[in-house]
């Protein structure tokens, strides 16, 4: 009988996972599952108790364990037995290394978009001049010896320039060289995760954010489908999808185009629908970001861009002074955002 629904289980059990491994230990004492489930092999080749192998451990992998006899453990009347693998391991085997490990905070969205403020972009800004590129390739010409001085190699293969030319009578720019080797000129290139164009468009960018969300949206319904609790599928949503749609996003949502943010706040309803909660919209994340953001920095005077946030006069408190914009690209940018923002609080 018990033979019998040990044999029925593991039929049901191989027909549902076929490439799964089975393991099958007991003390069969007057019993042996060879004789109902032949594909099983036995593993247990020695004397366990008086003389005779009661102790039986079968798999449906030939020759898998290795069996040893040891004694028995304390008043046991059977000896105990180890199962070594027989298989060797493939993977290369490392003495044990203790490394420490730093943890993202919440703040770490903000130290990233730092990255953006930091790059010194005025280097070259004020090497061309006048249509004179004289000196902004003899910048690109000292960093190529600066870094042979100082035993680094510029990978010049992974090296990119992208030229951004609004003006009307746009004119042959002639290619730059480092070491010899040309620099690929390209219109689009990726920077801390933001697909950056010539054309200072987020198309692009929406488009790459918005094929990585959907796919993500795959892994959300299945988590319904297996039962989670909406608790729990918003914290996957916010984990893995919002984290995707906000990155980095006062750098960028600004300027979208009313097409991409429709793209953008569909995968949210998506996702909304799934969890059958109350998601945030991403204008709304956006506007709490920047307003976080402009807080950071008018508290930091070390940071580059502290001196745009000018403050007005002690009767208009808490007010800063507007930046002027001469064109739509900049008046939706983060720092005039921001500065409204701040100015509408109060």
């Amino acid at each position: 009988m018990a033979l019998n629904e040990l044999y029925l289980t593991l039929c049901k059990l191989e027909s549902t996972y076929p490439e799964a491994a089975f393991i099958v230990a007991g003390d069969f004492n007057k019993a042996n599952l060879k004789t109902r489930l032949p594909k099983l092999y036995q593993h247990i080749d020695c004397a366990t108790r008086a003389g005779k192998t009661l102790d039986h451990c079968y798999s449906n992998f030939r020759d898998a364990y290795k069996a040893l006899p040891r004694p028995p453990f304390g008043k046991a009347d059977h000896n105990s037995i180890l199962l070594l693998p027989a298989y060797r391991q493939k993977l290369k085997q490392e003495a044990p290394t203790l490394r420490s490990v730093q943890r993202w905070s919440d703040q770490s969205d903000s130290t990233l978009q730092d990255c953006f403020h930091h790059v010194d972009w005025d280097m070259f800004h004020r090497a061309v001049t006048n249509n004179d590129e004289t000196a902004y390739r003899e910048e690109v010409r000292a960093l190529g010896v600066w870094c042979q001085e100082n035993n680094l190699t510029l990978n010049v293969n992974k090296t990119k320039e992208m030229i951004v030319d609004f003006r009307k009578q746009q004119r042959e720019h002639p290619p730059i060289h480092i070491d010899g080797t040309v620099v690929e000129r390209v219109v689009s290139f990726k920077f801390l995760g933001v697909h950056i164009t010539d054309k200072l468009n987020w198309s692009t960018h929406t488009d790459s954010i918005v094929k990585k969300a959907q796919q993500r949206l795959f892994n959300l319904r299945r988590l319904k489908k297996f039962g989670l609790s909406p608790k729990a599928l918003t914290n996957f949503y916010r984990c893995t999808i919002e984290s995707i749609l906000s990155c980095c996003i006062t750098s960028w949502y600004g300027n979208c185009s009313a097409h991409n943010r429709k793209a953008l706040q569909r995968v949210v309803r998506s996702a909304q629908h799934i969890t059958g909660g109350k998601l945030p919209a991403l204008q709304d994340t956006y506007t709490t970001r920047c307003h976080r953001k402009a807080i950071k920095i008018i508290k930091d005077n070390h940071h580059p861009s502290h001196c745009l946030f000018t403050p007005l006069s002690s009767r208009r408190r808490g007010q800063h002074r507007c930046i002027k914009a001469g064109t739509e690209r900049l008046k939706n940018s983060f720092y005039l955002k921001a500065i409204r923002l701040l100015n509408s609080h109060h």
